[in-house]
């Protein structure tokens, strides 16, 4: 692997030894320096540039090296600061490295090994800080926790819980003990609101994703205190370990289900004011009755108003008594739906649609009864699309006060209507996405006047809507004491004051053109103080103009405490790993070591400080550079594992995706060691390898063991075959397993015959009663767990010779003194006929 460069800058007051340093460190090409002539250079570098490493002079003009100390370590905690000076004084020495210096090294000497040691010294400290932040990255990935979920989660094997998260411990109301080995029918209604049994539709469900068919439903739980909730449930099925599980992801829609019926309310609310508004067009209505009572003076000169008539917007239709047209009045043709000349004169059932028609009708009878203004409303399809109007109806008076006719004011309405819609719309979804945003949200606007206060802030601060809503106290949910928030700072347009408020803690947006984003901890909210992630961003009209600002707030305490629980485990990981008496070593995707633990330092002699890092964990067992088994493993080409490890290796029988091998490696040790080693994979929650596993351990002693033994049993097999008497060995079921030289030449049988059988019984003893007679007693004796000896019997060889052979007998047991089989001795008697 390639080195990165380090980045050092180096600040003394010696322009000469900063050159002298700079060339000397820079040389290797490993090392880039920049340097600066005073420490408060030095920080206005700091704050233009990124450095792995500082290194400082004690003593300069100004600042010297411990204040110029303190004030990198307000900012920075953990970059690597060197003191580098002649001052040698102790109580420089304590009080540099109590304030946070990393090393101090003393000027003088020879420069070579000086500026050596000063290299090595950087390159240690900043590799040893590279790999803590490496270790944190590789713990985050080791350790997949579902527990920052804000979902309930759990795993099912078939249809039973086997994991799940304290999400849905609160979520049930039970404890995980409860939980685990039940059904999610144990905790759901008989019936589930389409009223099926809950017990048959969850079978279908988990039989259906179990058959790889995801799923997606609402279900309806039933807490352990009786309460019901609505949830979303999403269902997968997963390979685990070559077993599928069933992985449940379920959220809370109590919330969503509250809005909805919120949401049908206020569109209630809104007929309400609807009906209010029909009240004020009531009113209108009797102004334009004030204001139809003075047509007698306007009727003077008919000319001069139907001049003034031609002008307006609305379209002014006359009709007399009986219902016919006899004027109108609008230059503009296109609003009549047929040409004025089509339809004067004529009927106006003759003329408009009969829906149009019986509502004219039914309003000119009105009319007439009350004597008041009618207003209808109609649609009406005018030039190729539907128009929407909104018309007056009147009656005309004659000088004797009588009835003369009717007037009609239609106006077209249907760009005012759409309009108002979309207003009516726009409102109610900005409306329903603040109020139904899962997030605490609030909404100012540009004179700091809250305007949004979502149920989810309501509920998360402890403070209403009610309180916050026309007033300027959104502050009080955050802080003790009046001061601004982010999204006052942006309305404001004092981006530059943001710093001032949030030192430290804020960053623009990535995301949003002129949003701001801040972490900080707030400990009057809760019981003990939360961390909060807050984003803030302007809200502009059409014209660019700021109109106000928007701040979402993320409660982020829980993934603040599992990232320092992450951190622990690490360090208990760590821990287990490098104290653990088995030799052993991790590497991450790319090779890199990241574990070298103190048995495999004292096994190889390669210290975890000089190999962790690298990628030369090859060096602690071959001379030259060549995969580890663990690297095939994180390559993901266990095809050519035969080619390295030809003959010695084999996959694993308990860990899937892991191999073990048995090698030789000369160069271990003094003469040499067997090393039995297995390599496993390590993958993160999706299944992709992230690095791998490598254990050794050593069966030299084994080994020899092993090859001693042979000795023996080849001996005692030399022993066993040219013994001059028959012997033979027998398991339980009295197979033939030993049958000796002296056994082949006695009875002719040889060992290829008779070895694994038990046939060769009733050629020896071919006489059944004679057979059964000895049998029974051998029984009898092996019964009562006893042996025998002297027990003299006649065979008949292969060749029909009877030979008379005398016996002795011993069982074989095992370490339970369980028996296993017997070992038999026989002895030819060539004297004797004497038959027992």
């Amino acid at each position: 692997m390639e080195s990165c460069m380090i980045s050092v800058l180096y600040v003394d007051d010696e322009p000469v030894l900063l050159d002298i340093c700079r060339l000397f460190l820079q040389r290797s090409g490993d090392i880039q320096v920049t340097t600066s002539t005073s420490a408060l250079e030095g920080l206005s570098l700091l704050t233009s540039g990124a450095f792995d490493a500082i290194i400082s002079d004690y003593q300069m003009p100004g600042m010297d090296g411990i204040e110029f100390l303190k004030a990198v370590r307000r900012d920075n905690k953990t970059i690597p600061f060197i003191i580098f000076t002649g001052r040698g004084r102790e109580e420089i020495v304590i009080e540099a490295l109590k304030e946070g210096a990393d090393l101090y090294l003393q000027k003088g000497g020879e420069p070579h090994s000086q500026f050596a040691e000063l290299k090595n010294n950087i390159e240690q400290i900043v590799r040893q800080r590279k790999a803590e932040a490496d270790l944190i990255y590789s713990e985050t990935l080791y350790h997949t926790l579902f527990e920052a979920a804000q979902d309930a989660i759990f795993l099912m094997d078939g249809n039973r819980i086997i994991e799940c998260n304290h999400r849905t411990e609160e979520l049930l109301s039970a404890d995980m003990k409860d939980i685990i080995g039940k059904s999610p029918v144990d905790f759901s209604p008989e019936y589930q609101d389409d009223n099926t049994l809950s017990i048959d539709k969850a079978g279908i469900l988990i039989q259906e994703a179990l058959d790889g068919n995801p799923r997606f439903f609402e279900w309806k739980l039933k807490k352990t205190d009786g309460t019901f909730i609505p949830v979303e449930v999403s269902l997968n099925r997963i390979e685990v370990k070559g077993n599928y599980l069933l992985l449940s992801i379920i959220r809370d829609i109590s919330e969503h289900k509250r809005i909805l019926n919120e949401l049908e309310r206020k569109t209630e609310d809104l007929g309400a004011s609807y009906e209010e508004i029909l009240a004020t067009e009531e009113e209108l209505r009797h102004q334009y009755i004030a204001i139809s009572q003075s047509e007698k003076a306007l009727r003077q000169s008919e000319e001069k108003l139907r001049s003034t008539l031609a002008s307006m917007d609305d379209l002014v239709l006359t009709l007399d008594t009986h219902g016919v047209f006899l004027d109108a009045y609008n230059e503009n043709t296109g609003q009549y739906f047929i040409p004025p000349e089509q339809f004067i004169g004529h009927h106006y059932r003759e003329i408009l649609p009969p829906d149009l028609s019986d509502l004219l009708g039914s309003a000119m009878n009105a009319v007439i009864v009350s004597g008041r203004t009618e207003q209808i409303y109609y649609d009406m399809h005018v030039s190729g699309e539907n128009r929407s109007y909104s018309a007056k109806m009147s009656i005309r008076l004659d000088e004797d006060d009588t009835i003369s006719g009717f007037t009609i004011v239609a106006r077209d309405i249907t760009d005012e209507k759409r309009a108002q819609r979309e207003l009516i719309e726009s409102k109610s979804r900005l409306s329903a996405v603040i109020q139904g945003n899962p997030i605490p949200q609030f909404v100012i606007d540009k004179n700091h006047i809250v305007t949004h206060w979502n149920e989810a802030l309501a509920e998360y601060s402890g403070i209403p809507s009610s309180r916050v809503i026309g007033t300027k106290n959104h502050w009080m949910a955050f802080y003790l004491n009046e001061r601004p928030c982010l999204a006052d700072l942006l309305v404001d347009g004092q981006e530059d004051k943001i710093a001032q408020w949030y030192k430290g803690t804020y960053s623009r947006s990535g995301l949003v053109k002129d949003a701001y984003e801040a972490v900080d901890y707030f400990p009057l909210m809760g019981e003990s103080g939360k961390w909060l992630y807050f984003t803030a961003a302007l809200i502009r009209n059409e014209d660019g103009e700021i109109i106000g600002a928007v701040e979402t707030l993320e409660d982020i305490t829980e993934q603040k405490e599992a990232y320092r629980k992450l951190e622990q485990e690490g360090l208990i990981l760590n821990a287990v790993i490098h104290e653990s008496p088995v030799p052993a070593f991790v590497i991450d995707k790319d090779h890199k070591l990241m574990f070298w633990n103190l048995a495999l330092s004292k096994h190889s002699g390669i210290s975890s400080s000089e190999i962790v890092g690298s990628t030369q964990q090859w060096r602690a067992f071959y001379k030259e550079e060549r995969p580890c088994l663990a690297d095939l493993l994180v390559d993901n080409v266990p095809d050519q594992i035969e080619k390295w490890y030809a003959g010695k290796y084999s996959p694993s029988k308990l860990i899937p995706g892991a191999y073990e091998a048995v090698d030789f490696f000369p160069s271990l040790g003094t003469h040499g060691k067997w090393l039995y080693f297995t390599a496993a994979p390590i993958r993160n929650e999706d299944g992709g390898i992230i690095g791998a596993v490598e254990i050794l351990e050593d069966i030299s002693d084994q080994k020899k063991a092993q090859e001693e033994l042979h000795s023996v049993m080849q001996y005692l097999e030399s022993v066993i075959q040219n013994a001059l008497v028959w012997i033979m060995v027998l398991d339980k079921d009295t197979n033939i397993v030993i049958w000796n030289k002296a056994a082949e030449e006695i009875s002719g049988y040889t060992a290829d015959e008779v070895v694994g059988k038990k046939w060769i019984w009733k050629s020896l003893y071919p006489d059944a009663l004679y057979r059964k007679e000895i049998t029974s007693e051998i029984v009898h004796i092996i019964s009562e767990d006893s042996y025998f000896s002297n027990l003299k019997t006649q065979i008949h060889a292969k060749n029909g010779s009877m030979h008379t052979i005398t016996w002795n007998t011993r069982a074989l047991r095992n370490e339970k003194e369980e028996i296993t089989g017997y070992v038999a001795v026989g002895i030819e008697n060539l004297c004797s006929a004497e038959i027992r």
